[in-house]
Parts: C-alpha cells; structure tokens; sequence
C-alpha cells in the first residue's frame, strides 16, 4: 500500500549577506509561504555581514518551490551569496537511538580545545549537532577568553558515565572548565 504522506526533504540554505541589504526575512517568509517548516536557524553578524544557516523541512515539491524561488532572489541581490543543499530526512527511528547532551566549556583563548573536542567526539561516536563559539575578554583580569557551547548526540548503548567521566578527564588535562550534561525537556 502506498502511502498518501508526501514525501519530506530537508533543504539547508545558508545566506551570506550585507547588514543594511539583509535576505534572512524574504527567506523566511518563502518557507511559510510554500507551507514548509523552519526546523532551525542560526544567525550571527560578523563585521558589515551576516550569515545565516536554515533548515527547512518539506515536502518535495514546496522543497523544489523554495529553490526556484531563492535562485530569483539571488539574481535580484547580486551582493548576497545563497547556497542550498537537498536532501532525503534520515529515519526517524535512528534519532530515538540517541540521548542529546549539552557541551559548555570555558577556557583561555590559547588553548587548542576545538579540535580536542572534535576528536574526542570522534574517537567516541558522538555526533555534534551544532556548536557555537564566542570569545571575550575578562573584564577584572584582562585574559582572552573562549566560551564553547554545542549540542551532542551520543548513542543510548554507549556507556554515557564513562563518557561523561572522560570529558572531564579530558577538560582537567586542558586546564579548561567543561560539563557535559543530558538535555532535560522543559
């Protein structure tokens, strides 16, 4: 038996623009305008630009809708960069495989604790969902200071007390402050 459910897809659109000649709302409104759904966004502004990230999930035809609809508004702001990609949603039952854990670390900004994180991750099977990093400066000391926060996966079969205990193996060895804590639902 066939079923009647159209088909979703995620489409991943990523906006380089001007601050004064911005595109992140003519985006938004076309996901609801083809009654698709914003499953994330992330902005951030860097110097005179901003850079934006949308997954936007669908069905295959609003999907297809949306991307002829973006390649008109990147002909019309020729200043602004836009890029997609299209792809088939992953099984849902592989995401119940998996518990999502907060990662936050604070440590000084000459510490190589990015691609230790990343390796760490690796070396255990944990997939990185997103990840943001801010640096700032102690106001009271004067010291650089770097400040990770990301959003893990890490599969239910693992052992999450070793890992959990690892991390903060991991973060002492670095000299870094770290926690690794599961994501409660509010």
């Amino acid at each position: 038996m066939v079923s009647n459910v159209p088909k979703q897809q995620l489409m991943q659109i990523t906006s380089i623009c001007d601050i004064n000649d911005c595109i992140s709302l003519e985006i938004t409104e076309l996901v609801y305008k083809f009654e698709s759904s914003l499953n994330s966004m992330r902005q951030t502004r860097d110097n005179d630009r901003s850079i934006s990230l949308f997954n936007v999930i669908g069905s295959w035809n609003n999907i297809n809708k949306i991307e002829g609809a973006l390649g008109k508004i990147s002909q019309e702001n020729t200043n602004n960069v836009i890029s997609s990609t299209i792809s088939e949603i992953k099984n849902t039952n592989d995401a119940q495989k998996y518990i999502h854990y907060h990662v936050n670390v604070v440590a000084t900004d000459d510490v190589m604790i990015i691609p230790e994180i990343m390796k760490f991750c690796e070396l255990n099977d944990i997939i990185i969902d997103h990840i943001n990093l801010d640096n700032y400066i102690n106001s009271e000391r004067q010291i650089p200071l770097l400040v990770i926060n990301a959003k893990v996966a890490i599969e239910h079969k693992l052992s999450l007390s070793d890992i959990r205990e690892q991390f903060i193996i991991l973060c002492d060895n670095l000299n870094v402050d770290g926690i690794l804590d599961p994501i409660r639902p509010y």
